[in-house]
């Protein structure tokens, strides 16, 4: 019985394994064609540091105290449905500043890009607009061409 269950554990291992391994390669092959179909030209490193560096200096700067306030509308907000559990109406007026917290962030987001792309050369334009595209459809931290059949500007 011992070697029955052995045997069916193996099997299903190898069954989850091939599947994921499968899954793996599909993405593979979807991003390097995603890559490949694109018209824009890809951002080389240098290009990359530099459109990086001119973001963080000016825009991180202006966040980070903004970020810093989000974070402690939302604490407040956890806080009062602590003490008011289930009544929506004594969190409203905190979840309208923090929506507007988020509003001033996103401003201050496009103003920074607009006024980036501007100083920028047509073609490092078209990669730094390339670059953010995929930015703002697969979040922070995500390699080029993931998610991007989910994305509606790639559509």
């Amino acid at each position: 019985m011992k070697n029955k269950l052995f045997f069916g554990l193996l099997i299903f291992s190898l069954a989850l394994n091939l599947a994921v391994a499968g899954t793996v390669g599909w993405h593979i092959i979807a991003e390097r064609n995603a890559v490949a179909l694109s018209d824009t030209p890809t951002p080389s490193q240098e290009e990359m540091v530099q459109i990086r560096t001119a973001l963080q200096k000016n825009l991180m700067g202006k966040l980070v105290g903004t970020r810093d306030q989000i974070v402690e509308k939302r604490i407040e907000i956890l806080s009062l449905i602590a003490q008011n559990p289930g009544d929506l109406a004594a969190v409203e007026k905190s979840v309208n500043e923090l929506n507007s917290l988020k509003s001033e962030i996103e401003k201050d987001a496009i103003a920074e890009i607009s006024k980036t792309a501007a100083e920028l050369p047509a073609q490092k334009r078209a990669v730094f607009l390339e670059m953010i595209k995929n930015r703002t459809c697969m979040g922070p931290g995500m390699g080029r061409g993931r998610g991007g059949r989910h994305c509606p500007m790639n559509r």
